[in-house]
């Protein structure tokens, strides 16, 4: 986990050289040091990834495997040992299954975005269940995530950074016990709804 923390700093010196950014990660205290969880967010912008590093707790990214191909950063992500996944691919989901169920048996969380993708506009999309029903198969709670402002700073498809004041706030877990009274497509619509209702976003 040294390596991962090392990252952590990296990305808050990366946030801290645009001096139109602020931010703020509130409540990281609900994120054990000592206890996996699923970690969940809602996707504004590739600045999140920067953002959630400001959470200093050990975790794992699970990400598309197109981004462990970039320079640098892939090579990064290979030595922390973050989770690939090519989308469609049977393989690849059975791996990337293995490796998340080994990581919380290490006792390290793994943090994903059911969105899937980054947002177009900044609203919230549908969520997939795939992170929903990864907690019930690891028998560990979820912790959701809201992310906000990281749009304005960088919105997808776009290379403009403008001003932003950007905000992570660790909400309350869904603990291990209700995970698996519940189906995983309850458990992505709750999820969903307590994100969207933090955001300003709910139906």
């Amino acid at each position: 986990m040294c390596l991962h923390y090392f990252t952590s700093i990296w990305a808050k010196f990366l946030i801290s050289l645009y001096p139109g950014w602020k931010t703020q990660i509130l409540y990281r205290e609900r994120v054990p040091k000592d206890k996996p969880y699923i970690l969940v967010s809602n996707h504004q912008s590739g600045i999140d990834i920067l953002l959630a590093f400001g959470l200093y707790r050990p975790f794992k990214w699970l990400s598309k495997i197109e981004v462990f191909h970039v320079p640098f950063i892939g090579w990064n992500m290979y030595l922390n040992k973050y989770v690939a996944l090519k989308r469609g691919d049977r393989r690849s989901v059975a791996k990337m299954s293995a490796e998340v169920k080994k990581h919380i048996e290490q006792g390290s969380s793994v943090y994903m975005f059911p969105e899937g993708s980054r947002s177009q506009d900044g609203k919230l999309g549908s969520f997939k269940t795939g992170a929903f029903a990864m907690a019930k198969h690891c028998g560990v709670g979820i912790i959701p995530i809201a992310i906000e402002g990281t749009f304005d700073a960088l919105p997808k498809s776009s290379i403009m950074v403008g001003q932003a004041n950007m905000r992570l706030t660790v909400l309350e877990p869904i603990e291990a016990d209700e995970v698996a009274s519940k189906t995983a497509q309850q458990l992505c619509a709750q999820t969903r709804e307590i994100i969207a209702k933090k955001i300003g976003q709910a139906d």
